[in-house]
Order: C-alpha cells, then sequence, then structure tokens
C-alpha cells in the first residue's frame, strides 16, 4: 500500500512539474486563450502543483538536497518583510490613502507574491534533481524542433501571404485554439509597418528573451562544444543553432539581442579558459559566428534591424517604449539613492513615481503619463533586480545574493555532473542577470525560477539512508514503483 501512494504521489508531481514547465516554455508568459478568455494556465498548474509537492514531500520524500533550504528562504522572508514593514509604517503618514491603497497593505501584498515565488525553488530543485538526463535531453529537443519548425512556417505564411496558409496558421496558433481570426494573424500581418517579427509561441516577440538566451543558446552551446557527441548528432545541433539564432534575430527585439550578446561573450570565456574543445573547432565556431555577423552587418536591412533594434532604441530618447522602461529604472535607482540601506518596501515603489520622472523626458508619451496621473494604479518596481534594490535596499539585496550562494554551494556538492554543466549554466545565468535589470519582471516568471534551479539538475544524492533518493537507487525504486501500478 505505501509503494503505491508513493508511486501515486510521484507520478503526480512530475505530470504537474511537466505541465508547468510546457505552458511556461511553449507560451513564454503561460498566457493561452480559449473561445476569446484568457489563462494563464501555467499559474493554476502551479497553485495545485505547490499545493501537491509539499503534501507528497512531507509526508512520502525526503532529500536533503532541499531540506537545507527551507530554513534558509524562511529566513531570508522574514527579515525582508519586517524591513519592507518598518520602511511601510514610516512611510504611512506622507502616503496613506493615495492611490486607493497604503503602504503596508502593498508590502503585505507583495510579500504574499514572493512568498509564492520562492516555494517554486525547492519544488523545482526536487524535481530537476530526481529527473533523468535522457528525458530531459529528448523533451528539450521535442520543443527546440517544434519552435523552430512554428518559426519557419510563421517566415512561410508571412511571405507567402495566402488566404489557405493563414487559415491553417489559425488552426496552429497555440494562444488562439478556438475559432476565430487569429489575434498573431494581425500583429504579424499589420503591426510594424509590415515588418516581419518573429512571435513564436509569445504573445509578443520581445517575451523570447529569456527562452533564446537563457535556455536554447546554453543547451545548443554545450551540446556543440561537449566531447564525446558523435559528429552526425553535433552538426544536428549546430543546425538548430543556426536556426535559433536566425528566429532569434527575425524578433526585432532589444531584450532579445541583448541576451544573445551577453550568451556569445560567455561562449567565447568558456571556449578560452575551459579548453573543452579543440583549436580547430574553436576555429570554425567562432570563424562562423564572424563571418554571419559580417554578412548581418552587410546586408542593408538586416543593419538597419540590428542598429535600430537594438543598438539605437537603447539610447533612444524619442522611442516610447525606451522612455517607459527607462521610467521605471530611474524611479528605483533614484529611490535607491535616497534610502540607500532599506529601500523603500517592496511594493512601495510606485508612490515615488511621479515626484522623479514628471517633467523629465522619460514622461513624454501617453503610457508614463497615465502613470504619472494615477490612472495605472500603484506601479511596482518594475525589472526584478532594480525591484530588489529599491525594494529592499543595499542590505536587502546583499541578503538575497549571500542565500543564492549558499544555495549555489550546497548543490554543488550533491550534484556530480555540476562542473560540467557549470560554464553553461553561469552563461545563461548571466544573461538573466543582465535581462532583469531592466526586462525581466519576478513575479510569476517560471522560466526565470527555472534557471534559479539549474544547479539542482541531476543532482541525485549518494544513499545515505534509506529515505535518500539516489543516483543508485532511484532507477530500482522507478522500477518498483511501476511494478507496483501494474498489479
Amino acid at each position: 500500500m505505501r509503494k503505491r501512494i508513493d508511486a501515486w504521489a510521484l507520478y503526480i508531481n512530475l505530470f504537474l512539474f511537466a505541465a508547468i514547465v510546457f505552458f511556461s516554455f511553449f507560451s513564454t508568459t503561460g498566457l493561452f486563450s480559449v473561445a476569446g478568455r484568457s489563462f494563464q494556465l501555467s499559474f493554476y498548474f502551479g497553485i495545485v502543483g505547490l499545493a501537491v509537492f509539499y503534501i507528497s514531500y512531507f509526508f512520502v520524500f525526503k532529500s536533503r538536497s532541499v531540506d537545507f533550504l527551507f530554513p534558509i528562504l524562511i529566513c531570508l522572508f522574514a527579515i525582508l518583510l519586517t524591513s519592507s514593514l518598518g520602511m511601510a509604517f514610516a512611510l504611512k503618514p506622507r502616503f496613506d490613502g493615495l492611490f486607493g491603497s497604503t503602504p503596508e497593505r502593498e508590502v503585505i501584498f507583495n510579500a504574499a507574491k514572493y512568498a509564492f515565488d520562492l516555494a517554486f525553488i525547492p519544488y523545482f530543485a526536487f524535481m530537476v534533481s530526481i529527473l533523468d538526463r535522457k528525458k530531459i535531453t529528448l523533451s528539450v529537443n521535442i520543443f527546440l524542433i517544434a519552435w523552430i519548425t512554428f518559426g519557419l512556417f510563421q517566415i512561410l505564411v508571412f511571405y507567402i501571404d495566402k488566404e489557405p496558409l493563414w487559415r491553417v496558421y489559425d488552426g496552429l496558433d497555440v494562444l488562439k485554439i478556438i475559432g476565430g481570426n487569429s489575434e498573431m494573424f494581425l500583429r504579424i500581418k499589420h503591426n510594424y509597418a509590415g515588418q516581419f517579427r518573429f512571435f513564436g509561441f509569445a504573445s509578443e516577440p520581445s517575451l523570447n528573451c529569456l527562452l533564446v538566451s537563457v535556455f536554447l543558446l546554453p543547451y545548443l552551446f554545450y551540446k556543440t562544444t561537449r566531447k564525446g557527441i558523435p559528429f552526425k548528432k553535433k552538426t544536428l545541433y549546430f543546425l538548430a543553432l543556426a536556426f535559433v539564432l536566425l528566429l532569434a534575430f527575425l524578433t526585432r527585439s532589444a531584450s532579445v539581442y541583448a541576451g544573445i550578446a551577453v550568451d556569445l561573450i560567455g561562449l567565447f570565456v568558456v571556449l578560452i579558459r575551459k579548453k573543452t574543445i579543440g583549436p580547430k573547432t574553436m576555429v570554425f565556431i567562432i570563424g562562423g559566428l564572424l563571418v554571419g555577423m559580417a554578412i548581418l552587418l552587410v546586408t542593408p536591412k538586416t543593419r538597419d534591424a540590428i542598429l535600430g533594434g537594438f543598438l539605437l532604441k537603447i539610447t533612444d530618447r524619442s522611442n516610447q517604449s525606451t522612455q517607459h522602461r527607462y521610467s521605471t529604472i530611474a524611479n528605483d535607482f533614484m529611490i535607491l539613492l535616497k534610502n540607500p540601506l532599506f529601500g523603500v518596501g517592496d511594493g512601495n515603489q510606485g508612490y515615488f513615481y511621479a515626484e522623479h520622472i514628471a517633467g523629465t523626458w522619460m514622461s513624454r508619451n501617453e503610457e508614463t503619463q497615465s502613470a504619472i496621473q494615477g490612472k495605472m494604479g500603484l506601479l511596482n518596481g518594475g525589472a526584478a533586480i532594480p525591484s530588489f534594490i529599491s525594494g529592499f535596499g543595499l542590505l536587502g539585496s546583499w541578503l538575497i545574493v549571500k542565500a543564492y550562494l549558499r544555495y549555489l554551494r550546497q548543490a554543488a556538492k550533491v550534484n556530480p555532473r555540476w562542473m560540467r554543466i557549470r560554464p553553461y549554466f553561469w552563461t545563461g545565468f548571466a544573461s538573466a542577470l543582465f535581462l532583469a535589470s531592466a526586462a525581466v519582471g519576478m513575479h510569476q516568471n517560471y522560466l526565470l525560477l527555472l534557471i534559479l534551479c539549474y544547479p539542482s539538475l541531476l543532482s541525485l544524492e549518494r544513499e545515505t539512508n534509506r529515505e535518500t533518493l539516489s543516483a543508485v537507487t532511484f532507477d530500482r525504486r522507478w522500477d518498483a514503483l511501476n511494478t507496483e501500478l501494474s498489479l
């Protein structure tokens, strides 16, 4: 009976975890539309998945590699909540009732969201630690083929521009499952002055930034530079890498371009420091990237896309997207200058927005003006890192960094393959940090939470007692559970 309970608990947890990752990867935001209504399926699966996992974990599973996370996260959460509430009560006389809320209410609301986010770290760390490497590779490869195939079909439909193809596209569009014209059709066909932009499975091109730079490119870098992979397979991975770079370029998104730039720098550092491949292969990779970049820069259309979509856009003060994105970052840093140690309490950044942004070059667009006038309610801190430093201050941000470094050290102890994947993890992690400084938020961002748990990947513990999941016993236990279910 106990084995049957173990089996069902394991299978249900694996199913829910797979569903969260599936809907996060295939739509980036986890947002799907059915019959005109939107559902964030990854969020709903996440609620159920967390409840099932924690019940299963404390009554069925046990793992030292996850146990140590709980006191760290609980202590960190308590310290940051106390700090934020202290700042909220200090700000209460000044902002009480503004935007129809109070500082302490905003802090508690944001703390609840962070509690939900933090709860995923032990959950994801445990789930990725028990997955089989071959199954992970197969799953990623299937998604990679689907993403590339859908992208090439998107290009075909756009440039051929025939009604029958658009009807087929509407049928395949995962963001419009039931009936009607595809919202993606309207965006691809009519937006951006008729210029093609690759959406992938996301609701807008820029939402591919984490998927491409944090997952797909580091994965393909690992597969194309690792020794021992057969030449035929390596050639296929090289081909996939070329298609991913092409589709990423066609997003025409500054966020995607920035993530790729960090990835390429990370790849060069890995190749030079680790010497994981021979000189000829290194020359081939670097030469191929340089030739490809030269072709893109020489061709007028691609050169204009790179310069206009990335290099010039991030400094173009007349661009409305740049204006509003920089406005939240500027507000966060102004808050930090005035409250360097403890910030203003996470959730209270919006109280200072009008004071810091009104009258500046960043307020010359409708979105920012609406935010200044309070029509958008109380804004949060925007991107993840600026939100941390403005909400928690330098002291709170330092505690967050220390807690994560503690996790990395512990994960390295129980992960026998950590040294092999570490350079590629840091490549993707550096890209995630760069994007989190300007474009990527934290709340309900399952892709960002998943990359934080990467060091646990394949970190099956050595057998120390009967209750420990281990690389030695897990396969036998899995077989036993399957046998038990079949009886």
